[in-house]
């Protein structure tokens, strides 16, 4: 069975280069755990289950345990990080995982009224 990675501590974060570092280790840990969870090719799973039938080698309460402490990460970071203004992680129905981080700069790129809080 497949296992999800190890996520760091959020009580290790405690400024904002130790932020930085963990959103690095956070991101490892979200591609990993994509191809965790996308074990077997579409293919080969439509032709044994049926189309959109999971994809997960994983226990449902370990995903969501995993998701629950990930979050708990990323509000961690997030609340250490400057640039960091918002993030969502979606699920999809094949298991896939996403991570979207927006920062100050995208924010304000996209919004010109937008508060630019590191000028």
């Amino acid at each position: 069975m497949s296992s999800l990675p190890d996520l760091q501590d959020p009580a290790s974060i405690t400024d904002e280069p130790s932020a930085a570092d963990a959103l690095s280790s956070a991101l490892v840990a979200a591609v990993t755990a994509n191809r965790t969870l996308s074990v077997a090719s579409e293919a080969d799973e439509q032709r044994e289950h049926g189309p959109r039938h999971a994809r997960a080698d994983v226990p449902s309460d370990e995903l969501e345990s995993w998701l629950r402490e990930f979050h708990r990460l990323l509000v961690k970071i997030a609340s250490k990080h400057a640039e960091i203004v918002s993030w969502s992680v979606s699920v999809g129905t094949d298991f896939s995982l996403e991570v979207n981080f927006a920062s100050r700069k995208a924010r304000a790129d996209q919004d010109p009224d937008y508060p630019d809080l590191g000028s």
